[in-house]
């Protein structure tokens, strides 16, 4: 949104997101998702408190400040802040572990990838939940068979929006090599699929009864 409006007034910003989905551990999805965001914690919190330059406990000390503040500035209630910590903990763990940088190519690597997309799967429902009790009957939703409550519901939503999942799924990863992205072709073939998607997201918002601007949210 952001670059978008920025270009129609002439100004240009820097991509704010590079493939976070594809990510092969936390701390390498938090070095992709929201960079602007993640670049000034790092920059004005981070390396003010002395960074990775200190002593492990202290570094222990500087990310989950980091990680406290990151929640707070999504919002005031609890859930971001036990959201910033969840990913704190997780980012500190790997640090002081060296995973899964220490595990080759192979399945043991794509596994611990797997693991993350469930990690950050699951921290979004606690970023956005009303509360945590409503965070955890999600999660339990998610995770343990609970008797088909809002089965029918789920797979509702699943046959309503099935193509724009797999085309989100499709477009999550990098999987056009640049030197095609970069041709004139593609180009044109691009900017005629963003038309069709203005138009068909004009026609959600036209039939939908409540569409607050997003940001309001915080």
């Amino acid at each position: 949104m952001a670059i978008g409006l920025g270009n129609m007034f002439g100004f240009h910003f820097h991509e704010n997101f590079n493939y976070p989905y594809g990510a092969s551990s936390v701390s390498e999805f938090w070095r992709r998702w929201h960079m602007s965001l993640s670049g000034w914690f790092r920059d004005y919190v981070y390396i003010p408190l002395g960074g990775n330059r200190v002593g492990i406990g202290r570094q222990i000390r500087n990310l989950m400040a980091v990680w406290f503040l990151t929640g707070l500035w999504h919002g005031a209630n609890y859930t971001f802040i036990v959201w910033g910590m969840f990913y704190g903990c997780i980012i500190i763990a790997e640090k002081l572990t060296g995973f899964p940088q220490n595990i080759k190519e192979g399945a043991g690597r794509n596994g611990y990838r797997l693991a993350v997309i469930l990690a950050v799967m699951s921290a979004w429902v606690v970023f956005r939940a009303e509360s945590l009790g409503m965070a955890l009957k999600f999660l339990k939703s998610m995770y343990v068979w609970n008797g088909g409550e809002g089965t029918e519901q789920a797979l509702f939503y699943l046959w309503e929006y099935k193509w724009f999942l797999a085309v989100g799924v499709i477009l999550a990863f990098p999987l056009v090599p640049r030197k095609i992205k970069e041709s004139q072709v593609f180009t044109g073939i691009w900017n005629i699929g963003l038309f069709v998607l203005f138009l068909v997201s004009l026609s959600y918002l036209a039939k939908g009864s409540y569409n607050p601007f997003i940001y309001f949210n915080f």
